[in-house]
């Protein structure tokens, strides 16, 4: 019995150690990251408490050591940490003159789908752009921040950054950050670089957020990045569908249908609104000059990247001559999962933020290619006659040429 116990014993601290190499990609452990291995490394081992022939109970143990060991991953992950509160140890602020000089002077408020990722990551690699190290912080989007549901939502994934510096060991890349000492926190590692901005796709479908981006920095550059409506459209539905967030549908007739009330359910209706840009358009233009707006087709970044970047960079007043060594990357690309119900599961119980947290990018890469199928989700129609009257009146606002847009 003891020589079995000491096998045991060998056996679980050897799996323990393999899949915590595994997990980790052999760099040094975190907290999270053993507390996962030791939950995954009790279905390996040779022994158990309670036999699996056992009926009904057999894995009852097995069950419990997984369930604890994700519960406590949580807990010792980001997701699962709570902020610090203000005046908690971290870098200290950058000296702020009254014209706001640690605030960011440029915003790229959306469209989501559009780009803003790929474009946000290029414009970090400039030596005089600071860039917000959250993506999406989402401080100005005030009606959005207002939803218990996106509340609860953020604070259940560890995406909730509150009352001050926010404690976390890895900063999530889209956030709710309603506190504006807290957001003011993220731009702690300015160093005086020129231009210093952030990038929140919620800003320009939000009522809100232009009037409040105008009030604290009624100076700022926008950058607004737009995509062919329907495609856009379809895009950030797979994305949804991606995350397990459930769909709403259209009727048999084309009609959208549907609402939503919390983040994990939307509906294609809401979708649809969001790729209607020209009202969005102008409650910018109603706040800001027509000279601190930059308006970019998603297909001149992906057509003309390194002439993008030149127009980005002069808009925001740095040297353009760095683009030519800066190249936009794909980012955030939309892809179908192979397991939908399990994606749902880890996605409303925020595991699936806890998981990704406690990898490292080389391990996350690599599961991806198990974890998503190649093609696309199944899409719905989206038909382009919903989209015709407000394309006209985008093209008439940001003076851009849209013609192609009405082609399909």
């Amino acid at each position: 019995m003891r020589d079995w116990l000491l096998r045991g014993v060998y056996w679980c601290g050897s799996e323990c150690t393999l899949l915590g190499t595994i997990v980790t990609g052999g760099k040094r452990f975190l907290p999270s990251q053993i507390a996962l291995a030791i939950g995954l490394s009790y279905l390996f081992v040779p022994i158990d408490l309670i036999p699996d022939r056992t009926p009904l109970i057999g894995h009852l143990d097995e069950l419990a050591f997984l369930v604890c060991g994700f519960l406590a991953a949580h807990k010792l992950s980001p997701a699962g940490q709570k902020p610090l509160r203000a005046g908690a140890a971290g870098a200290s602020r950058p000296a702020r003159t009254a014209a706001g000089a640690g605030l960011p002077n440029f915003f790229i408020v959306g469209a989501p789908r559009c780009g803003t990722t790929s474009l946000f990551a290029a414009l970090g690699l400039h030596p005089d752009i600071f860039c917000c190290p959250v993506k999406e912080p989402n401080h100005f989007a005030t009606d959005r921040n207002a939803k218990p549901s996106v509340i609860a939502s953020a604070m259940r994934r560890g995406a909730l950054l509150t009352a001050g510096a926010p404690g976390m060991a890895v900063l999530p890349r889209v956030a709710t950050t309603p506190d504006f000492d807290t957001y003011l926190h993220l731009f702690d590692g300015w160093a005086g670089q020129r231009a210093v901005g952030e990038a929140s796709t919620s800003y320009l479908f939000s009522r809100t957020a232009a009037g409040e981006i105008a009030r604290r920095r009624p100076d700022a550059r926008i950058i607004v990045v737009l995509r062919q409506p329907a495609e856009r459209a379809l895009s950030e539905y797979q994305m949804h569908a991606q995350l397990g967030r459930k769909m709403g549908s259209t009727d048999p007739d084309g009609a959208l249908v549907g609402g939503f009330d919390d983040q994990d359910a939307i509906s294609l209706s809401s979708i649809i609104a969001a790729s209607l840009y020209a009202p969005q358009i102008e409650r910018y233009l109603k706040v800001f000059g027509r000279e601190q707006m930059l308006f970019l087709r998603f297909e001149d970044l992906a057509g003309a990247p390194a002439e993008a970047l030149r127009s980005v960079f002069r808009h925001l007043g740095v040297d353009p001559d760095p683009c030519a060594d800066i190249r936009l990357s794909q980012q955030n690309q939309s892809r179908a999962v192979r397991f939908p119900m399990l994606n749902r599961v880890l996605f409303t119980s925020g595991l699936r933020d806890v998981i990704l947290h406690a990898m490292p990018g080389s391990v996350r890469r690599r599961l991806a290619k198990r974890y998503y199928a190649a093609g696309s989700a199944d899409l719905p129609a989206v038909p382009l006659d919903l989209f015709r009257a407000d394309i006209a009146a985008t093209e008439r606002l940001t003076g851009l040429d849209l013609s192609a847009w009405v082609r399909g």
